[in-house]
């Protein structure tokens, strides 16, 4: 908070008036706020918002809000360091008699905000809005303060060269998954897709299942469900669900060609893969967390599930 209106950048108004009880106990309103910038020893202190308080005898800083836009205060026995969000030093002020800390006195005015502001570096006051605004894109930053902040956007990335660490870590997409197959069938059971369901809650009432395994005709779209008691089960049913077939469609020249599944334990077993080679089936697996790439299997087990 200030008293000087002066002393301010980019003053705007408060959606609804401040009151502030002084140490008298007098009541002083706030009608607007603004940008505070302090050239300390090493830098520019950047604070924002800063209420303007008419009739306020000391101008006061709030640590907890500082420190929300990205400064660092390290208090010692007679001294308080200020460093920037990268840990560079900024200024380091020294306790008075009073034990309090005093800032700079040399702040920026309003008829000096432009050529403070032009040599302030344009890279960090990107990441400070960006940072303000909930890591706001480029474009919609620019547009948002233009025209309240004079200062240069041409740099998009920081300082030191590097992008948002928060953005790459929370909006870096994954790829388009392509809704068709790569992979189409001309005949019955060239591609059979299968995987497990499960646990459940609730027993079921076939056998006490808590699993069950799906197996789908890539080609006919011909479903089948084997229910499971514990996922050790899921040998048997392959092997159930693959003689059935072979046995059921020999006569026709069909068998089961290639089985696509995910990554799971019970399909990748020394004693599952045994069984498929005998039987000169291809185990064909999707990549570790790409659901997508089985997802008529997955598009089933929904639809079972619903």
């Amino acid at each position: 908070m200030c008293s000087d209106p002066k002393t301010l950048c980019s003053i705007l108004p408060h959606h609804s008036p401040l009151t502030v009880t002084v140490a008298n106990n007098a009541i002083l309103r706030s009608t607007s706020h603004g940008t505070c910038q302090i050239d300390a020893d090493h830098g520019v202190i950047d604070i924002a918002p800063v209420s303007h308080v008419p009739g306020l005898s000391r101008n006061l800083i709030s640590i907890g809000q500082a420190t929300s836009d990205g400064l660092e205060f390290r208090f010692k026995k007679d001294s308080c360091q200020i460093l920037d969000d990268h840990g560079r030093l900024i200024s380091e002020i020294m306790k008075d008699t009073n034990n309090l800390y005093q800032l700079p006195s040399k702040v920026s005015t309003s008829t000096e905000k432009h050529s403070t502001t032009a040599n302030m570096s344009s890279v960090d006051t990107h990441r400070l809005w960006h940072n303000r605004l909930g890591h706001i894109n480029d474009r919609d930053l620019k547009a948002s303060l233009q025209n309240t902040i004079n200062c240069n956007w041409s740099t998009r990335a920081s300082q030191d060269g590097s992008p948002c660490h928060g953005c790459m870590l929370g909006k870096m997409p994954r790829g388009d998954i392509s809704r068709s197959s790569s992979s189409s069938t001309t005949r019955p059971l060239e591609i059979i897709h299968s995987d497990i369901a499960g646990p459940f809650p609730t027993e079921g009432l076939h056998g006490r299942a808590r699993y069950y395994i799906s197996f789908l005709d890539q080609h006919t779209r011909y479903s089948s469900v084997y229910f499971l008691q514990k996922k050790s089960d899921a040998l048997s049913a392959i092997k159930r669900f693959i003689n059935m077939a072979n046995n059921l469609f020999s006569d026709q020249g069909f068998s089961v060609k290639i089985l696509q599944t995910d990554n799971g334990g019970e399909y990748t077993s020394e004693a599952c893969q045994t069984f498929l080679t005998a039987l000169g089936i291809v185990h064909r697996t999707i990549i570790p967390y790409q659901s997508e790439q089985n997802g008529m299997i997955e598009r089933l087990n929904r639809t079972i599930l619903d």
